[in-house]
């Protein structure tokens, strides 16, 4: 089954896009902390390595956002937003 697609069949059309932070329960279990809005089509997000940013790549918007991430809430904040063409990747080069 595509969970994705199934989902998407059964939320109403938005005009906002968002990225959704949920915790972990010890079971396993998800539970929904809040939403932050991101840019238009956002195509791939990922953590830096010591989790305390998050970057998201607007596919349609050619921005990438950079939101602070507080590890104790999970709560993200704005922080910048870059003009890059189409970015649809993110990766980390040491």
């Amino acid at each position: 089954r595509d969970l994705d697609r199934d989902l998407a069949q059964r939320l109403p059309p938005s005009p906002h896009q968002r990225d959704v932070v949920f915790a972990v329960q010890k079971n396993g279990s998800l539970i929904k902390k809040h939403h932050v809005e991101v840019t238009k089509k956002p195509r791939f997000f990922r953590f830096d390595e010591l989790g305390k940013f998050v970057l998201v790549a607007g596919q349609d918007s050619d921005k990438l956002q950079i939101f602070s991430f507080n590890t104790f809430d999970g709560t993200m904040e704005l922080q910048s937003t870059l003009d890059i063409t189409v970015p649809v990747c993110i990766e980390f080069i040491n």
